[in-house]
């Protein structure tokens, strides 16, 4: 791929992103000012070898008027949690200076307040609720372990909601089935069991304290590994969700970021390098060597060119694989899935979203990636890495 090619798409990018950047109304980071900022960020240190951040000043600026005129969403994907991670990731990686922590203490009673509500609700969302927050709750941690007193009666708590949720989920008997969303149980990154997989992970690693659970993050690998069905039929390994009511068969998942093989792959290849559990990594190459040979259309079921459930999602998890495995099958594919994307952005307009969830700063993000050809770190924003 001509590179020439490859920065005029990303000089494009830039400018659409600085254009709109003042018309989205959320603050978080995968859906929200934060893309843009973590976008901008990595466009003027790896493309322009410029460290003028202004920019990010601004939209910081505007964050924090949004939060100080009453802005309450407190969600990753949208909100104050994913605005508050995205300070700690540039700061931990060099990008603009550590501040004092005033702005975190400021609002992290806020996060701990909601996140409590959503686990006495059972939102274990990673994109919209509590797991997504304490994603934010661990980085905070791991930059200042000072703060886990603050922080341990909410991580209990969310330990607890786990249990509970364990127990209510392993007691339906009927999995393979479509039903009212409400009575779902999700087994991807975006919403469901590989997120909270990978967020006992952290937690563990994050706090000796909290070696005591590993049983449950052991419970929870061995029910998602249940839930594999390998028939000749089947053309994801998993579904995208399990069903508790009804009989209605489950049609099986798209090669996908949120709700497909690619995500619980990933997720669990990184739970091995945090866990050194040799056993899990053997098991997660194999489902990421089955999503590698997913490249006829009717069977990766991909249409965008996003992360979410996109090309260069694919290409983004591929690359993670290809780098920490040094599997040949993983190279390959990485490269198979940067030509999808590449041929999409050649024949359509790009998308008009802003996001790194479905839109311009995360395809710009891929497309960095491929220009200096490293994996950068921005992929902890979705727990690729």
């Amino acid at each position: 791929m001509d590179k020439n090619e490859i920065r005029h798409q990303l000089d494009l990018i830039n400018k659409n992103i600085l254009e709109s950047h003042s018309k989205q109304n959320n603050i978080g980071l995968l859906n929200g000012l934060n893309g843009s900022s973590l976008f901008l960020t990595f466009y003027n240190k790896y493309i322009l070898k410029n460290c003028s951040l202004y920019k990010l000043e601004e939209i910081f600026n505007v964050c924090i008027e949004k939060i100080n005129n009453s802005y309450r969403t407190a969600t990753f994907c949208d909100g104050i949690s994913g605005f508050l991670w995205t300070l700690i990731f540039l700061q931990k990686n060099n990008f603009i200076d550590s501040t004092n922590d005033e702005i975190f203490d400021s609002l992290d009673d806020y996060i701990i307040e909601w996140s409590m509500f959503c686990i006495n609700h059972s939102n274990f969302d990673f994109l919209h609720g509590s797991t997504g927050s304490i994603i934010y709750v661990i980085k905070r941690i791991e930059n200042s372990p000072e703060n886990l007193k603050k922080f341990k009666p909410l991580l209990e708590n969310f330990i607890k909601g786990l249990q509970k949720r364990y127990y209510e989920i392993i007691s339906f008997n009927n999995f393979e089935t479509i039903q009212e969303i409400k009575n779902r149980t999700y087994l991807g990154l975006a919403h469901g069991i590989a997120s909270i997989i990978f967020t006992l992970s952290k937690l563990i690693e994050c706090s000796p304290s909290f070696d005591t659970h590993k049983y449950l993050l052991d419970l929870y690998i061995k029910f998602l590994f249940s839930t594999i069905k390998k028939s000749s039929d089947k053309i994801s390994l998993f579904p995208s969700w399990l069903s508790q009511e009804t009989n209605i068969n489950v049609a099986e998942s798209a090669l996908s970021w949120c709700t497909g093989d690619l995500g619980i792959g990933i997720s669990l290849l990184n739970n091995a390098e945090i866990t050194k559990d040799k056993n899990i990594r053997i098991k997660a190459i194999e489902i990421l060597k089955h999503s590698a040979m997913r490249q006829d259309y009717k069977n990766y079921q991909l249409t965008e060119p996003g992360i979410c459930h996109g090309y260069f999602g694919a290409f983004k998890i591929f690359t993670r694989a290809y780098n920490l495995t040094g599997i040949k099958d993983f190279f390959t594919a990485k490269e198979f899935w940067f030509r999808k994307g590449w041929e999409y952005l050649n024949e359509n307009e790009m998308p008009n979203d802003f996001s790194i969830l479905n839109g311009q700063a995360g395809i710009g993000l891929a497309l960095i990636d491929a220009y200096t050809e490293t994996d950068h770190k921005w992929g902890e924003c979705m727990l690729i890495s």
